[in-house]
């Protein structure tokens, strides 16, 4: 759909790549929003390049709906092929998490939720703090603090993508030095971090800082602060998290942070989980992440590898186009192989996976229900 609306045509969409490519090249200055607006440009430019074989059809086509569902399940089902394109059960073992740990998740759910609508109650014992509004360039993401009184725990809850401008923070996929947001003590490992979530998390943590600091001088039984967010929210939370575990105030020494994500993305560009995990500060560190959900692993050499398994059902290799940043990743014959070699990551998930698993059960085993979608809960 959005193809029809956007990019009507070959035409149209050749001077919708000559201009993005133009601006993408221009000076800018150094504003978080112009540097966001440049990385998008660079990154619609590219997948218009090794789209359009789709965008061709949807145009030839009344139904543009239907064509791209289509192709959408095509692309699953070339997925479907490959042995890797689901989660080895012997590498996994089921979650064993207590009861104390569930509820925690829950309620970091329920925030996570809660965030996009803030005037709605997530439920349970939550006590709403205090939320700030986003930016229009989408540099500052809506933020929302709560309170359980009953667990004496604060949650920071930060959006994901909600409108247009958040995706040019998605797409502002440069790697960069994140020592201005954390550092760890005593390593002197240079980590690198996603240039766009990294500058989301340097605009709010002087905010939050102070807010969080007022919170539990207010409460002095305020013992846990938790982090969580959905999708680029949560990489936002990962970014903020790191932050105050690596370089915590004074006058919140006493508390322990952790963080608890949603589909979030890729964040930081070496692993880094067990390192935060070994900090005094850290009590908890999870990423829940969904069957099937691309979000968590998709970085610009996943995005090209995918791509490519998919160009390639149809005869189109990669290497067709005059763009290093695709064809470097390109791998000949690959569909004759029962794994799809998948590059190295750029960038890496922040904290322990908890992968979520569907599956139908049967009427027989379960007379309640024709079907029944069960979770099932397994660490990775």
């Amino acid at each position: 759909m959005w193809a029809s609306k956007v990019l009507k045509g070959r035409n149209a969409r050749s001077i919708t790549k000559t201009s993005i490519a133009a601006a993408a090249s221009a000076p800018t200055s150094q504003a978080e929003f112009s540097a966001n607006s440049q990385a998008f440009s660079v990154a619609v430019t590219e997948l218009l390049e090794c789209l359009d074989f789709v965008l061709d059809q949807l145009d030839d086509q009344g139904e543009h709906g239907d064509l791209l569902q289509f192709h959408l399940s095509r692309l699953a089902k070339e997925i479907s092929k490959y042995e890797n394109s689901k989660v080895d059960e012997q590498i996994s073992q089921p979650w064993t998490g207590d009861r104390d740990l569930l509820e925690l998740l829950l309620a970091a759910c329920r925030c996570a939720c809660s965030v996009y609508k803030p005037d709605v109650h997530p439920g349970g014992d939550l006590v709403p703090v205090i939320s700030r509004t986003p930016s229009i360039t989408g540099t500052v993401k809506a933020t929302s603090i709560w309170k359980s009184e009953d667990t004496n725990t604060l949650f920071v809850s930060i959006r994901g993508t909600s409108c247009k401008t958040d995706h040019l923070v998605n797409f502002n996929r440069n790697q960069k030095d994140a020592a201005s947001v954390f550092a760890f003590p005593g390593s002197d490992e240079r980590i690198f971090a996603h240039s766009g979530f990294l500058a989301c998390a340097a605009t709010l943590i002087p905010w939050l800082t102070e807010e969080i600091i007022r919170q539990v001088t207010a409460d002095k039984s305020l013992e846990d602060i938790v982090f969580t967010g959905h999708s680029a929210g949560g990489a936002v939370a990962a970014m903020i998290f790191l932050h105050f575990v690596c370089h915590f105030p004074s006058e919140l020494s006493n508390a322990k942070f952790s963080l608890v994500t949603f589909g979030a993305p890729p964040v930081t560009s070496t692993n880094i989980t067990e390192l935060a995990q070994s900090l005094p500060q850290t009590r908890h560190i999870y990423a829940v992440v969904n069957e099937h959900d691309l979000v968590p692993r998709v970085d610009q050499g996943y995005i090209t590898s995918i791509i490519s398994l998919y160009r390639s059902a149809y005869g189109l290799p990669l290497s067709d186009f005059n763009n290093t940043t695709f064809t470097n990743n390109t791998q000949a014959d690959r569909n004759q192989d029962v794994i799809w070699k998948l590059p190295p990551p750029d960038f890496y998930v922040v904290g322990n996976i908890i992968y979520g698993h569907f599956y139908t059960t049967t009427k027989a085993r379960y007379p309640t229900s024709v079907t029944n979608r069960v979770l099932q809960i397994a660490i990775l």
